[in-house]
């Protein structure tokens, strides 16, 4: 919830004075966002429903599931570093301070992500997957701000389609569509809190220990680029004990497997978003981007229940509020420690 003071100038002064075209052509590209997450809706819709006439019954879908698990099962255990299918998690993180700046907040944030990949055939797959993410932020009242910030909690909603596809056993082609509302949800959701993610990617193994990755992405991960390109590399011991994984310029990650059910592991990553918040008179973007270190666990139980933890700290963070005087939140965040923990399951 945001609480001003009453001044002269106001937020919506922001679109003022021969800003009207942007604002307008910033809505015009949100709708076209809009469509085209319906469309993408619509597509997986269809997708899902011709998948399930190629699979006429439950026998002949477990057929092909477990041929295509004996295909490619390999190939997915290497590229994927915690290959799980469902996970719920928390993230704790107190007394982040605003770097030279009088703001601090709290966070305590809850996350959900799902994709199972549904074959269509022995090399072709659908990508079928939702995520939920919400942060709560808590914030220290500061009684000279110009802008006086209480508690504030952002959502996003994002749905996963896409494919999967086998030219040969050593490559793999795929790609993900993720529409998204990214918002407040105060005053309800209108085409401004919608946005349309995209990934691609080639992956291809050099032998069963190693494989090199190159891909385009969409997404607000990056302040200065919503486009960027991807360039990896998956590599595994010779007793299968580490694994090395990098996704630049988004994440490196090493781990070390004690047994088949124990992991600990290193990771380095960037975590970003925009969201939609809506003041009364007018609506603007908040931008967060957390560059993490941490370090953590992962354990089995059984073959299908993972539980995960880790700590760590961000560096270079920030929390940009766009407005035009603030008084607080407009850059950069001092560092602070994170504690993480996560259920997740594998089908």
């Amino acid at each position: 919830m945001l609480v001003f003071e009453l001044q002269r100038t106001h937020i919506y002064d922001l679109f003022a004075q021969g800003n009207i075209g942007m604002r307008e052509m910033i809505s015009l590209s949100r709708c076209w966002n809009v469509w085209l997450a319906i469309s993408a809706s619509v597509c997986l819709a269809c997708s899902a429903f011709f998948c399930g006439l190629i699979c006429k019954n439950s026998a002949e879908a477990e057929n092909l599931t477990t041929s295509f698990e004996n295909e490619h099962g390999s190939f997915f255990s290497l590229f994927m570093a915690n290959p799980t299918q469902m996970s719920a998690g928390y993230l704790y993180e107190p007394s982040h301070a605003e770097k030279g700046g009088p703001g601090e907040f709290d966070l305590d944030r809850y996350f959900f992500h799902s994709e199972a990949p549904a074959p269509i055939s022995e090399d072709l797959y659908l990508r079928i997957g939702a995520d939920y993410d919400r942060k709560d932020y808590t914030f220290t009242p500061v009684s000279n701000a110009g802008m006086q910030l209480d508690s504030e909690t952002m959502h996003a909603f994002v749905l996963k389609g896409g494919l999967g596809f086998f030219p040969s056993e050593n490559v793999l082609l795929t790609g993900v569509i993720k529409p998204g509302i990214f918002s407040d949800l105060d005053g309800g959701v209108d085409q401004e809190d919608a946005d349309l993610y995209w990934e691609g990617m080639a992956v291809y193994k050099l032998n069963p220990g190693a494989q090199i990755i190159g891909g385009i992405a969409r997404d607000n991960t990056f302040d200065d680029a919503s486009i960027y390109p991807l360039l990896g590399i998956r590599l595994r011991g010779e007793d299968g004990r580490l694994n090395i994984s990098l996704t630049f310029p988004r994440e490196f990650r090493v781990g070390f497997n004690f047994n088949p059910s124990w992991e600990l592991y290193f990771d380095s990553r960037i975590e970003g978003e925009q969201y939609r918040v809506n003041a009364g008179a007018s609506d603007f973007d908040v931008r967060t981007q957390d560059p993490r270190l941490g370090v953590g666990t992962n354990y089995w139980i059984g073959e299908h229940l993972n539980l995960l933890a880790e700590v760590g700290c961000n560096y270079e963070s920030t929390l940009y509020y766009e407005t035009r005087n603030s008084g607080q939140f407009s850059g950069d965040l001092d560092p602070a420690y994170y504690l993480m923990g996560s259920l997740g399951l594998r089908f």
